[in-house]
């Protein structure tokens, strides 16, 4: 009866792996390739952010941390930027995700508008690393990146974790 639950549990496992992969794959393919439908004023909102935040506070931090270098190393290679820049903002905001969430209360922080505040936590992180690396030095404004790009940037994202989190259905917790 142990070893039946113990499969039962990897089966389970095995399958939201498959289905994470999966919709990174998409996410990135819709990130690189349709972002700019819904880009306001040359701002895009990170797609990828709000899957790799979802998977930190349902699977756990070193979980989570695997997913996000995977899912950051995808992005990488589907756009056309420097190798590696968004794996590592990805996998710095999801180990500050995973360090300010308790794996206890992985419902109430993920069905709840508690996501939208981690994902304004990742959010912010991740841009900051992510513009900190990708600057053009000789054209650099500080002002124009930490005061426009980045909040704007993570607004967009967490709007849109926002209407995620409002089209799941309510639970009592």
């Amino acid at each position: 009866m142990k070893e039946a639950l113990i499969l039962l549990t990897w089966k389970d496992f095995r399958l939201r792996i498959f289905a994470y992969v999966t919709m990174a794959i998409a996410i990135a393919l819709v990130q690189t390739s349709f972002i700019y439908i819904i880009e306001i004023d040359g701002f895009t909102p990170d797609l990828l952010l709000l899957l790799i935040v979802w998977v930190v506070l349902q699977e756990g931090r070193f979980r989570g941390l695997v997913f996000a270098f995977s899912a950051g190393l995808l992005l990488d290679f589907a756009s056309t930027g420097n190798l590696g820049v968004n794996a590592l903002a990805k996998i710095i905001s999801a180990f500050s995700v995973g360090f300010f969430c308790d794996i206890e209360k992985k419902k109430t922080n993920t069905h709840s508008f508690r996501f939208v505040w981690f994902v304004i936590l990742a959010s912010l992180i991740n841009f900051s690393v992510f513009y900190m690396l990708n600057m053009n030095y000789l054209e650099f404004s500080w002002s124009s990146y930490f005061f426009l790009s980045i909040p704007a940037s993570t607004i967009y994202t967490s709007v849109l974790a926002s209407i995620f989190i409002s089209l799941l259905p309510r639970r009592r917790y």
